[in-house]
């Protein structure tokens, strides 16, 4: 296979100067605004022989390059040239993979034309009909048709052949293959490699002792050895974005063009990771589907059907469908192949404090211990907080341990279908688990026999998103506990008491450990969104009493 490499190089920059006529000849910077130290993220290849560099502030670009002219950061064009970019690219060339905003790979072998009159025919498109340079990289593998592109020029063709990939990548310096950042640069040259060709000559074994898997990719791409098939965009499943920026800005007017999504009724919100990353992520997401979901899943593809075990709220699925914008769709809700009334149980308790009391968080372990030793393991235990989750953990650790169940918790570290596959394999075990272990997790059989719910999974209402939601609901004179926050948690808590009974021979158990189930006014909603079954009141000593005794 042959494939092509298309990119426009300094893309941002190129675009400014496409747009605007006055331009062209003239150096360019591309940055964020010089009065407020903004930062250069782009220049044209005559601005960068004058000792313009990305990441400098654009003032000091403007000292080193008097005739440069200096133009706004806008993603919002870029984007839409982008478009339209590979929208020629596509028509010149047929199926392409997208490789970023400014680039896409194409597959040269199935062109008419040999490849190198493909690349000059897509260089003369994009220049007629764009306005924007182009190279092209011809190899047989995705990475070096990249690397031939990098050492065509601004607007060249370079090509390598087959019989040519070693030889071609040897020189090169190893930090150009992909992959090669601080860290394994440095473990490379504890090993003496400083070029491709001494690591495609270097010792495998060597290479994955010091750098394990990531070695290994690292050796075989070396070789030549690397991706030689197209991976077409699919169609859109999601209408997220993310952008990364090259350097540190402090320009507003370039974050706010950056993060827009081209809807109004959106949240934007601030994410610090900790240390020792200390990246900052500006994050933005709509708070109201509605319109965007609606007239696409009901409107423009055509039949659309949605299944769910779990959507109703109150033996209705009008909450769903305003939220999704499906108002005028049909439902259906049929019954259950499962006979819940002998299949399961539902275990509540109001001897324990409100969550919200410190004591809850003491009484907690004592109260999931009594639930675990019922069934001696077996037992998913769901949290919506991940202190309270490992502090119950090591309060319950000793004694699951003199018992003989093995404790499995979700860790940030710990791969979820790991867990699952452990817990699915030892039959005494007992998995706690939070969001992610609430739906889409399959364990029938003799593994799980009890599913235990500690807290009525609301949402965190300081969540920006979720604050924005609320706000909005408020502002429009709707109740947002009853609007959003109640039937959004019972959603959530059927998902989780889903979880038990998965076939026609599964039994168990559903405790739920949060007292407002009984207390409060809204708890017989929970109830009434499980399947018909037999509830019972558990007492501390163990003793059980039917729940209707409670509401007589």
């Amino acid at each position: 296979m042959t494939l092509l490499y298309a990119e426009v190089p300094r893309f941002y920059a190129e675009a400014e100067r496409a747009a605007d006529p006055s331009l062209a000849g003239r150096p360019v910077i591309v940055g964020g605004d010089p009065r407020k130290r903004g930062l250069v993220q782009s220049a044209t290849e005559d601005a960068l022989a004058q000792g313009v560099a990305v990441g400098m502030p654009v003032l000091e670009a403007l000292e080193r390059c008097p005739g440069a002219r200096a133009r706004r950061t806008n993603m919002r064009a870029y984007r839409e040239l982008a478009g339209r970019l590979r929208a020629c690219l596509r028509l010149a060339a047929g199926q392409l993979e997208p490789a970023g905003l400014e680039a896409a790979y194409l597959d040269a072998g199935a062109a008419d034309p040999a490849p190198e009159a493909l690349a000059a025919r897509l260089q003369a498109e994009v220049q007629r009909t764009l306005h924007l340079p182009l190279r092209v990289g011809i190899a047989p593998v995705k990475f070096a048709a990249k690397l031939a592109a990098e050492e065509a020029g601004p607007s060249g063709v370079r090509r390598v052949a087959a019989e040519e990939l070693r030889a071609f990548l040897a020189p090169l310096p190893v930090q150009r293959l992909p992959g090669v950042g601080p860290h394994t640069l440095a473990a490379f040259r504890e090993l003496g490699i400083a070029s491709v060709g001494d690591l495609a000559a270097a010792r495998r074994e060597a290479v994955e002792e010091r750098l394990g898997n990531h070695g290994l990719a690292l050796h075989g791409l070396a070789r030549g050895q690397g991706e030689a098939r197209l991976r077409p965009a699919p169609h859109a499943r999601s209408l997220s974005q993310e952008t990364t920026l090259e350097t540190s800005e402090r320009d507003l007017a370039v974050l706010e063009d950056v993060m827009s999504l081209g809807h109004a009724r959106a949240a934007y919100w601030l994410e610090i990771a900790p240390k020792p990353l200390d990246n900052v992520a500006l994050c933005t997401a709509p708070f109201d589907l509605h319109d965007i979901l609606g007239p696409r899943l009901f409107g423009e593809y055509g039949p659309t059907i949605l299944t769910s075990a779990t959507l109703a709220v109150d033996g209705s699925l009008d909450y769903v469908k305003s939220r999704l914008g499906a108002e005028s769709a049909g439902d259906l809700i049929l019954d259950s192949p499962f006979d819940f009334d002998r299949q399961m149980r539902v275990w509540v308790t109001r001897s324990l404090p409100e969550p919200d009391a410190p004591a809850f968080l003491l009484r907690l372990p004592d109260a999931v211990l009594q639930c675990i030793e019922a069934t001696h393991g077996k037992a998913l235990v769901l949290f919506t907080s991940a202190k309270v989750m490992h502090a119950t953990a090591r309060a319950v650790a000793d004694r699951l341990d003199d018992l003989g169940i093995t404790l499995l918790v979700q860790r940030a570290d710990a791969q979820r279908h790991a867990l699952l596959q452990e817990f699915r394999r030892d039959v005494s075990s007992v998995l706690f688990g939070l969001d992610s272990f609430w739906m889409g997790i399959d364990v029938p059989g003799e593994a799980l026999e009890h599913v235990v719910i500690t807290r009525l999974p609301f949402a965190v209402p300081s969540h920006p998103l979720m604050e924005t939601r609320l706000e909005d609901l408020q502002r429009r004179g709707l109740n947002p506990f009853l609007a959003l926050s109640l039937p959004e948690a019972i959603l959530k808590f059927r998902q989780g008491a889903g979880r038990l009974i998965r076939t026609v021979t599964d039994t168990g158990i559903i405790s739920i450990l949060d007292p407002r189930i009984m207390t409060k006014p809204y708890g017989r909603l929970f109830l009434d969104a499980l399947p018909r079954c037999r509830v019972e009141v558990v007492s501390p000593d163990g003793s059980t009493e039917p729940l209707n005794a409670f509401f007589v």
